[in-house]
């Protein structure tokens, strides 16, 4: 009984493993995104400023270092294919268009910290090129250290 147990326990934490490592690579889910929190959402509840976009331009890789992304270049809080500041306190999920928020960035010699039911870093402090990282479907984020 205990070995059933603990085989069946071992094939759990592997499928769960391979989902936390690999996760979903496929992009946002825009096209069928119309109501707040149907897509990933960034919060900012930190004293700082940061950029969000709507667009995210690589199906197999989650960051890119650049200033602005190449899918997303329009400076627009109310159209597809854009990027905005968030200001504080503020959340995407106030912006029709970035209901399903594909990506944040991180400013070069930056830490940010968010909060996605455990506290993330997202570390690019030693580069002088801002990051941007791919949010995957459905993730939630609460920013409370824009850059440290």
């Amino acid at each position: 009984m205990v070995r059933i147990w603990l085989k069946r326990l071992v094939v759990v934490v592997a499928a769960l493993s391979v989902i936390g490592v690999a996760g979903p690579a496929e992009p946002a889910a825009a096209s069928s995104c119309y109501t707040q929190y149907c897509g990933g959402v960034m919060t900012n509840n930190s004293s700082g400023l940061f950029y969000v976009a709507n667009n995210w331009c690589w199906g197999d890789r989650d960051r890119w270092w650049g200033n602005i992304l190449p899918c997303a270049s329009t400076w627009n809080a109310s159209a597809a294919n854009s990027y905005f500041l968030l200001g504080r306190p503020d959340t995407t999920a106030n912006y029709y268009w970035y209901y399903d928020t594909d990506a944040f960035r991180v400013d070069a010699r930056c830490r940010m910290t968010a909060w996605a039911g455990t506290h993330v870093i997202f570390d690019n402090s030693t580069s002088n090129t801002p990051m941007w990282v791919k949010i995957n479907n459905l993730s939630n984020y609460t920013v409370t250290v824009a850059c440290a």
